[in-house]
C-alpha cells in the first residue's frame, strides 16, 4: 500500500471513530419509544417467527429484526440496542468515502465522509434501534457498486458490491424499490457511454434478475400485507417532502418537543441552510465536474423523494411513512447527495484560506445541530418516566389497560424491572391478538370496555398514540362513565403520554 493510500485509509478510520464519538453520546439516555420496543419484541422471536409476524404486523421487510435477533446475545439494554445501528452507519462511512473518490477523487470522498460522519440527522437515526441505518449502508453499499460497474473497466468486486447492497436494501425496507428504479434510470440515460456497451448490459440485465430472484420472497410478503392492510398508513406531508431535500438543515425543526427552545431550534436549521445552501448551488454549477455526474446525482437525490409524493397523493401505503417527523427516514439514502454536493462545492474554493474558513463553518453548522439534538428531550416518548410513576402508586389488585394495545411493549419494558406481577390489557384488544397491531377504537368497543373495567376497584389507562387509534377519544369517555378520575398525569414528548386512574363510583 503506498503512502497516499495508507494515509486516506488512516484518515477514513479516524472518521469511522469521530462518528461512532458522536453517536455513542447520550446513546442509552433517550428512553425506548414504541417502535424500538416493537424492533425488540421481533428480534426476540426465532428467525422463522420473525419472517411470521413480520408478515403480519409489520410494514417492512424482515431482514434488521433477523439480524437484530442475533445482536441480543449481547444483551437487551437501551445502549446495546441502539449500538447495532451505530455499527452500521460507522460502516457506512468508508462506503461513503469510496463512493465519493469513485465520483471525484480521494478529497471528495474524504469530505463526503465527514460530513456524513457529522450529519444530525444520521446521527438521529444512528441512535435508534430502527432499520434505517441498515438501510443506510446497503443503499450506499450498492449506489457504489453502480457507480464502479458503469466505468469502462469496471474493478473486481464490483458487480457483487452492486447486487448484494441493492439485494441487502430490498430485503431492509419496502422504499428501497426507488433504489432500483433510481439505478435503472442512470443506466437508461447513460446509454452510449463508452462503458455501458452490450457486454455492459447483458451484465446489467443479469445483475438485476438477480436482485429480483432474491427480492422474490418480500415481494410474495408485500403482496400478503397489500391483500391484508397491513402494509402500513399514508400520510403525505409537502412539508416532510422539502424537508427531506436537505435534511440537516430542517431536523432541528421536527417534533413538538419541551427542549430546546424554539429559537436555538431555528437558528441550527437556519445556520445550516445559509452554509449549505450556497455551496450546494456551487457543486452544480461548477464547470470542471461532469455534467453526467451531476444528472445522475440529481437523479439519486429527486427520483425517490418525487415518486414517494406521487405514491402519498395516490394513497399507495408502502413508500411515504405514516409519521413524517424528520423527513423521509424511508429514503435515508438521498441524505447522500447534499454531502457530496457540499463537499464538491467546498472544492471549488481554489483559495486555501476560504476553503478552511467555509469548512469550518460547515462544521459549526453541524454541531449546533448536533448540540440542538443532543438537547432534545424526550427525544420521543418518556415511557421510563410514565412506567415509574404508575410502578409507585399502583396497587395489585388493580388493572392496566394500554391504548393503543402496542406502547404495552415499551411501557412494560420499564415496568417490569420494579418486578410487579398487574394484570394488563391492550384496548380495544391485547397485542398482537387476532394479528392486529395498533386497532382502532369502535363504539362497539365500548361495552366490552365497560365489562372489563367493572371486573376491578382501580383501572389504570395508558393513554397514547389516540390520533390514529382514538380520535373521538371513545375510550376515556367509557371508563369515565364506570368510575370517576381520580390523578391524571402527562408526560410530553411525541407523542404525548397521559395517564388515568378511573376509581369506581360509590354505589
Amino acid at each position: 500500500m503506498g503512502g497516499d493510500a495508507t494515509r486516506q485509509a488512516r484518515l477514513v478510520l479516524a472518521l469511522m471513530l469521530l462518528a461512532a464519538v458522536v453517536r455513542l453520546v447520550h446513546l442509552g439516555l433517550p428512553p425506548l419509544w414504541t417502535d424500538e420496543a416493537f424492533s425488540l419484541w421481533m428480534a426476540r422471536h426465532s428467525v422463522p417467527d420473525i419472517w411470521r409476524w413480520t408478515a403480519r404486523l409489520d410494514a417492512h421487510p424482515p431482514l434488521y429484526y433477523m439480524l437484530l435477533h442475533f445482536w441480543l446475545a449481547l444483551g437487551d439494554r437501551v445502549g446495546t440496542l441502539r449500538a447495532f445501528s451505530t455499527i452500521a452507519e460507522m460502516l457506512t462511512i468508508p462506503a461513503a468515502y469510496l463512493l465519493g473518490r469513485a465520483l471525484g477523487g480521494a478529497s471528495l470522498g474524504l469530505l463526503t465522509a465527514l460530513l456524513l460522519a457529522l450529519s444530525p440527522f444520521n446521527v438521529w437515526y444512528g441512535q435508534e434501534a430502527r432499520m434505517y441505518p441498515l438501510l443506510m449502508l446497503a443503499a450506499t453499499v450498492a449506489l457504489l457498486g453502480l457507480v464502479l460497474v458503469l466505468r469502462e473497466r469496471p474493478p473486481r468486486g464490483a458487480w457483487g458490491l452492486y447486487v448484494v447492497g441493492m439485494a441487502a436494501a430490498v430485503w431492509t425496507e419496502h422504499s428501497a424499490a426507488l433504489l432500483l428504479a433510481t439505478a435503472n434510470v442512470i443506466v437508461i440515460l447513460l446509454r452510449g457511454r463508452p462503458g455501458v456497451t452490450s457486454t455492459f448490459i447483458r451484465r446489467w440485465t443479469v445483475a438485476q434478475g438477480l436482485v429480483v430472484l432474491a427480492w422474490s420472497p418480500i415481494l410474495l410478503m408485500l403482496a400478503g400485507q397489500l391483500r391484508a392492510g397491513t402494509a402500513g398508513p399514508t400520510s403525505l406531508s409537502v412539508w416532510g417532502a422539502t424537508a427531506s431535500l436537505l435534511p440537516d438543515a430542517f431536523s432541528p425543526l421536527f417534533g413538538a418537543r419541551p427542549e430546546p427552545s424554539t429559537g436555538a431550534r431555528l437558528g441550527a436549521a437556519a445556520l445550516a441552510l445559509a452554509v449549505t445552501v450556497p455551496l450546494i448551488v456551487r457543486g452544480l454549477l461548477d464547470s470542471s465536474t461532469d455534467r453526467r455526474w451531476i444528472r445522475c446525482v440529481l437523479i439519486v437525490w429527486m427520483l425517490p423523494i418525487g415518486c414517494a409524493v406521487v405514491l402519498g397523493l395516490a394513497g399507495f401505503p408502502l413508500l411515504t411513512p405514516a409519521t413524517l417527523t424528520a423527513g423521509y427516514r424511508t429514503l435515508i439514502w438521498t441524505s447522500l447527495v447534499p454531502c457530496l454536493l457540499t463537499a464538491r462545492g467546498l472544492l471549488t474554493l481554489r483559495r486555501s484560506g476560504t476553503r478552511y474558513a467555509a469548512v469550518a463553518l460547515v462544521l459549526l453548522s453541524c454541531l449546533a445541530g448536533l448540540i440542538v439534538y443532543y438537547r432534545t428531550m424526550p427525544k420521543w416518548e418518556a415511557w421510563d418516566r410514565a412506567a415509574a410513576y404508575v410502578a409507585t402508586s399502583v396497587a395489585s389488585d388493580d388493572v392496566i389497560l394500554f391504548h393503543d394495545n402496542l406502547v404495552q411493549l415499551p411501557f412494560d419494558y420499564y415496568f417490569h424491572r420494579w418486578g410487579l406481577t398487574i394484570p394488563e390489557h391492550g384496548v380495544p384488544r391485547d397485542f398482537p391478538d387476532g394479528g392486529l397491531r395498533e386497532p382502532r377504537a369502535t363504539p362497539a368497543d365500548t361495552s366490552r370496555l365497560r365489562g372489563m373495567a367493572g371486573a376491578y376497584r382501580r383501572v389504570w389507562l395508558v393513554y397514547s398514540h389516540e390520533w390514529w387509534t382514538d380520535p373521538r377519544h371513545l375510550v376515556p369517555q367509557a371508563l369515565a362513565a364506570a368510575g370517576r378520575v381520580v390523578d391524571q398525569r402527562t408526560f410530553p414528548g411525541l407523542p404525548t403520554i397521559r395517564i388515568y386512574l378511573f376509581q369506581e363510583q360509590p354505589r
